[in-house]
Order: structure tokens, then sequence, then C-alpha cells
């Protein structure tokens, strides 16, 4: 399907999934924001930003998160990394420097609008999955899409849909403006540092089915190696 704009009316009903409280969901952040904190930023409405952020046509706080930590590690460490000449894909420092990964809870039954199969997409006038596998180049449009997928589904507190990096995993954004201000919770001691040796050995683990490595710190770069 080409990028159109969404129908002035769609027949379709969305398809509501509820995660239950106590779901374990997976974020990759920077270390300095807490794993929990919903995204403010108020995205243009043709460049820049995520799939479904927020415009000034449509204010939210919003929170990407995944269903498995490898899905939220696919998510956003793999975003332009070819494959080279059928050489395993290198993954720069640079994108997980002051990066970690977490657990989150939900404290609260979640109420999603799914658009993780074909039936789904149909509901809501797609014809094939462009929506959910849009390139960057158009999350102006999928954004536009997502306005008015919430101004028709005003129940719904989220989005889940089939993970463009991981399937049959899943990716999920939820909408602050319409989750309680308590529905997630960072899980005592589930944050992995990514940028560290140990974070380079966990990667490396994690990454190795993607066809993906990353290198260690040097020593001058490391805590350890840090002030000698």
């Amino acid at each position: 399907m080409a990028a159109t704009l969404p129908p002035d009316d769609c027949a379709g009903v969305p398809r509501a999934i509820t995660h239950p409280a106590g779901t374990l969901l997976w974020r990759v952040h920077e270390s300095a924001r807490p794993a929990g904190q919903f995204n403010p930023t108020v995205q243009d409405r043709h460049f820049g930003g995520g799939r479904f952020d927020a415009t000034k046509d449509d204010v939210y706080p919003y929170l990407y998160v995944a269903s498995s930590r490898t899905t939220a590690l696919a998510e956003t460490l793999l975003r332009g990394l070819p494959f080279t000449n059928g050489r395993p894909r290198t993954l720069q420092r640079a994108k997980i420097k002051d990066k970690r990964l977490s657990a989150l809870e939900l404290r609260t039954d979640i109420r999603l609008l799914a658009l993780t199969r074909t039936v789904d997409l149909a509901r809501i006038c797609q014809d094939d999955d462009w929506l959910i596998r849009a390139q960057e180049s158009d999350y102006g449009k999928t954004r536009r899409w997502a306005h008015w997928i919430r101004a028709r589904s005003s129940w719904a507190q989220g989005i889940i849909w089939t993970s463009h990096r991981d399937a049959p995993e899943c990716s999920i954004i939820l909408f602050g403006d319409r989750c309680p201000a308590d529905a997630v919770r960072p899980v005592p001691a589930s944050a992995v540092p990514l940028d560290d040796a140990d974070g380079a050995r966990f990667l490396n683990d994690q990454l190795k089915p993607y066809g993906v490595q990353v290198r260690p710190p040097s020593l001058r770069h490391s805590p350890a190696g840090r002030g000698r």
C-alpha cells in the first residue's frame, strides 16, 4: 500500500487486546533517563521522530516498549545495520553509549489496539503492512495515521504491532494521556548497562543469532580505565 491519507470513514472495528497487570515489557533508554519515563517530545509533522510519536496535531506523552528484551535491543540498535559481504554486522559503540536495557512491569491492565495480523490492519483500512513496516522517511505519514487511529479509538491506551526487526515478537507504544500515572514501574535490579565490558558480552550473547557483534570498550574508555 502506498502512503495515503487516512480515509474519512472506515467501517472496520479495531481489535482490542489486554495486557494484564504484571506483564513484563522491555526498553532500551538513555542511562540518565528513568526507565519508566514517558517521552513528552512533540515531534515535527514531517521530519524526525518515531513511528507513532505525538505532533502538535495530537499531543500526548508516549513510551515505546517491547514484548521481549531481544526485541527492545533489535528495534533500537539494529536500524540501518545491513550485512556486508555476508559477514556479521558490527554494532558501533556510539549507538550504545550511555544506554541501558530495563524491564518494566505493568501495574494495571492496559488495553491495546492490535495491529499484529493482516486482518487487524484491514480493520483500519490498511490493505498491507505498510503502516508497521514503513521506514523512517515515511514516519511523518505514519504519525498522521496514528493520530487518526487515536481519534477513532478513544479506548486505546496504546498500539501493539509485529516488530519490524524481530518478528513474530511485538513492539508497543503506550499513550501517557490514556494510561494511569503509575501504569509501569521499573523492575528492581533489571537494568543492564550496555556500554561497558559486561554490556558488550551481554549484547554479543543476545544478538549473535541476528548476525550482530559489538567490540568491548577499550581500556581507556572503560570504567576501570578512567582516570589512569
